[in-house]
């Protein structure tokens, strides 16, 4: 009887002779046919026109089924007289795609590819010089976050000696050491305002420090201290703290837009009349969803125009707000098809034509407000929209929510548990009853003082 292992090799060479690389690889582990003198034969060749394959596959730039090449032909015959030449190609063309990543800017990424040749033993001298710069640059990165731009510049430095042809390298140094220039003034703000317990301003040059070098312990830790005073004085507490801004964050989600859909997060909405000012509507949730105002279409804000049934969701997440398209959206002029981020000024248009501005009036306050630009309004006619957080201030400051230039004082809006509450430090009535430092309201509560008067209508 002929033997089963001549028939198993008999279809291995059927295989390779029919271009079938992976499945004679196959048939050769699987039947462990290398045992023999002819399988042992036939799996060179095989491993040999795989070593081939895969140096076709790196020239074409597709070093991930190089390697599985390699691998695969490495197991198959570890003497394959192709299989040096592949290495070369794998180690040439690696080190190519870790110097693209250090031109990207991206030191985490070159030493992962250099990581890979690590795993498989092989080496070069430029391999080990990009290592050690990719090593600095993760090293300056890393300090610049923390606001260490000094050290980062050491870093810097001693990577540009390793490349000095690296123009992103350079450039990086530079913004470096334009970032220890600007956060000087920042630093010495900061620490006069808190020296003065000055909450508004150590809020501000925080904010601006951070924005500079996200994990700054001392921003980090006087902002923290700010919203907890902020928060003694407000009766909250502080809300999570803000994101570091990043370009990455302009699309926070890879979801096509089309299978989004709002998760319900929606909460309460009420209109706020304002004496000698005008009309507000207060959307209380975490999610805003803006469309038309037909019957049976339940949306947070209804504008008269021609916008799609829902066309878009504003989010708040913590202190950011990032605005979902499911119709045609831009912000700042820029289509966008997913999840992006909301700052105070950006402009908003939807459909053709409706065109809103998006703001955060208060510094200590994470709620938000969005007026018209164009000639648009919403159903019922308001003069303006808040996103409501914590907290809504209304009152003669420019930086509050509703500007009431005729006030004395600001009033302040804010949550009691699931409820709504009003304080101010003049002497107000609320439903025709004295208030005594603060007092609950409903909506249908009115607000009367000497020389304010505000109410709350129910939608």
């Amino acid at each position: 009887m002929f033997q089963s292992w001549r028939l198993q090799l008999r279809k291995a060479a059927d295989a390779l002779g029919g271009g079938r690389l992976d499945e004679a690889g196959q048939l050769l582990r699987e039947e462990d046919l290398r045992r023999f003198r002819p399988g042992a034969a036939l799996a060179a060749r095989v491993a040999s026109q795989m070593a081939k394959r895969g140096r076709k596959q790196v020239e074409q730039g597709d070093s991930r089924a190089g390697w599985h090449d390699l691998d695969q032909a490495t197991i198959l015959s570890p003497d394959a007289t192709e299989l040096p030449a592949l290495r070369q190609a794998l180690l040439e063309g690696t080190v190519e795609e870790a110097e693209s990543c250090l031109e990207a800017a991206d030191a985490e990424a070159a030493l992962a590819r250099l990581r890979v040749l690590e795993k498989r033993g092989l080496d070069s001298p430029r391999a080990r010089t990009l290592k050690q710069a990719a090593q600095r640059w993760r090293a300056a990165e890393n300090y610049q976050r923390q606001g260490e731009f000094a050290q980062a510049d050491i870093e810097l430095a001693t990577a540009c000696a390793l490349l000095p042809e690296s123009k992103r390298l350079a450039e990086q140094r530079k913004n470096c050491r334009e970032a220890l220039l600007t956060s000087r003034p920042w630093l010495e703000k900061l620490h006069n305002a808190l020296a003065q317990e000055s909450w508004t301003d150590v809020l501000s040059a925080a904010e601006k420090l951070l924005e500079l070098a996200p994990e700054h312990a001392p921003s980090l830790d006087a902002r923290r201290r700010a919203w907890s005073a902020v928060g003694i004085q407000a009766g909250r507490s502080a809300p999570p703290p803000r994101q570091p801004r990043s370009p990455a964050m302009t699309n926070m989600s890879s979801t096509p837009v089309a299978q989004v859909a709002p998760s319900g997060q929606r909460g309460p909405r009420f209109l706020l009349w304002v004496d000698a000012v005008g009309g507000f509507l207060v959307c209380q949730g975490s999610e805003i969803l803006i469309g038309q105002p037909i019957p049976g279409n339940d949306v947070d804000i209804p504008v008269l125009a021609d916008v799609s049934r829902k066309h878009a969701v504003i989010r708040r997440d913590g202190e950011g707000y990032t605005i979902q398209p499911l119709g045609k959206v831009r912000v700042d002029g820029v289509v966008i098809q997913r999840p992006s981020l909301l700052r105070d000024g950006s402009q908003i248009e939807m459909g053709d034509g409706v065109v809103w501005k998006f703001s955060r009036p208060h510094m200590l306050s994470a709620s938000a407000r969005l007026d018209f630009v164009s000639r648009h309004r919403t159903k019922p006619s308001v003069d303006g929209i808040l996103l409501m957080a914590e907290t809504c201030i209304l009152g003669p400051r420019s930086a509050d929510h509703i500007v009431c230039p005729s006030w004395p004082e600001d009033v302040v809006l804010f949550r009691r548990g699931e409820t709504l509450a009003c304080r101010s430090k003049l002497p107000l009535e609320v439903d025709q009853r004295a208030m005594e430092g603060s007092a609950e309201l409903t909506h249908q509560s009115r607000v009367q003082g000497e020389a304010l008067s505000f109410s709350l209508e129910p939608i």
